[in-house]
């Protein structure tokens, strides 16, 4: 049974020959200097800066979620604001057209009466 290599690879822009980068047979973990170094190179000095770092992202992610909380209670405000403008453009609508039910039935009543007077 062989291992499975997943190649992370690079490609030339004038061939199609693709070079590996990493396989399972090259790869290995960095070591503390490398992690140190990395972590100074984004301005990480100590655990403790990490920590922090943490806290921030931390407190900007909970703002977003505020954000998210009051948008959403704008647009469900927005929302309820229009279905009651629709019901009571609909409820004007029918009492717009049960008045004039009532007087093309009036109108029609005094017809037949007049008709039935001559």
């Amino acid at each position: 049974m062989t291992s499975a290599v997943i190649p992370i690879s690079t490609a030339s822009a004038n061939t199609n020959k693709v070079t590996p980068v990493h396989t399972a047979s090259n790869w290995r973990a960095n070591d503390q200097k490398t992690v140190d170094n990395n972590m100074r190179s984004q301005g990480i000095d100590s655990i403790n800066d990490l920590s922090n770092y943490n806290v921030v992202w931390g407190d900007t992610l909970k703002t977003i979620a505020n954000h998210s909380a009051a948008d959403k209670a704008a647009a469900d405000k927005a929302a309820a604001d229009k279905a009651a403008a629709d019901k009571a453009a609909a409820d004007k609508a029918a009492a717009k057209k049960a008045a004039a039910k009532k007087a093309a039935a009036k109108k029609a009543a005094a017809k037949k009466a007049a008709a039935k007077k001559a």
